[in-house]
């Protein structure tokens, strides 16, 4: 029995319903991330809920985090019918793991993260094709391959000379390429600019991104008020296919910015040096 009946045989309605089925499987990791951000507080009954002083809950955001980006490192087109999509999204929930659940070895902490793991699957095991009709998409964001990251570092080197995966850049190291600034990071995120940057992407278009941050998933995005870049605790570089603009962001509350995104800030923004970072007074 054809597994897309009451849709279509069509490539084209396959090929619907497996983005749709893959959109599925990224907003249910969102909304259970969110579930668990709301609910962080509550201690149930062991051991699925044991809190730990907030460690299962920690262990909860780790796990899905792992599931979203090994989601997130398949696009739709990879797979070549519905049933190998499923099986294979599916399958994404069991196997997935980072940095911080691969150390997890007490049991109880261990159930926990099999827990989401289980939920996860099943989500995506008894999705019907009933509810893959009409699915509201999602911005574009995946997982760069191993292949990519090594060219988009090789750019951002021959660009703006930043080394590959080096954590630090201008203002904290010196910069030899012109048309660079540095802001302080929480000056610039609440003006009224940061609330902009999807307007200067999309008005050039260039929605596109790519996030290279100094831990964890390195990801293509697409530029929406819901893929925004913003400040996430850690040392962290966006830049654009071209290579011709660059934002970084460090540990020490800085923000450099580069190429034509510096030039439509100055051009856009006459009180934009308020916002420029000061080196520290000892």
């Amino acid at each position: 029995m054809n597994l897309l009946t009451g849709i279509s045989r069509t490539s084209g309605h396959m090929m619907d319903a497996i983005t749709n089925l893959h959109t599925k499987a990224r907003r249910y990791c969102g909304e259970r991330n969110e579930y668990w951000r709301e609910n962080a507080q509550r201690i149930a009954t062991p051991p699925f809920f044991v809190d730990n002083g907030g460690r299962s809950t920690s262990l909860r955001h780790h796990i899905l985090a792992a599931i979203i980006a090994e989601v997130e490192g398949f696009v739709p087109q990879d797979f070549s019918d519905f049933d190998e999509a499923k099986t294979l999204i599916a399958l994404a929930g069991q196997t997935a793991d980072n940095l911080f659940t691969k150390s997890v070895k007490d049991p109880v902490e261990m159930e926990v993260i099999q827990e989401e793991r289980d939920a996860f699957t099943t989500f995506v095991q008894r999705l019907t094709i009933s509810e893959l009709i009409d699915v509201e998409p999602l911005p574009i964001r995946r997982v760069l391959t191993k292949a990519e990251s090594k060219e988009i570092w090789a750019g951002l080197q021959q660009t703006w000379g930043i080394q590959p995966r080096q954590s630090y850049w201008y203002p904290l190291l010196d910069c030899n390429v012109e048309n660079v600034e540095a802001f302080d990071v929480y000056r610039f995120i609440e003006s009224e600019i940061f609330r902009e940057l999807p307007n200067f992407f999309l008005e050039k278009k260039s929605s596109r991104l790519y996030e290279l941050p100094e831990i964890g998933d390195e990801r293509e995005l697409d530029i929406t008020m819901e893929n925004q870049p913003f400040y996430h605790g850690i040392e962290i570089y966006w830049t654009t296919k071209n290579f011709d603009t660059v934002l970084y962001i460090s540990h020490e509350e800085t923000l450099a910015v580069g190429g034509w995104l510096l030039d439509e800030i100055k051009r856009m923004y006459p009180e934009w040096q308020s916002l420029v970072w000061s080196p520290p007074e000892f």
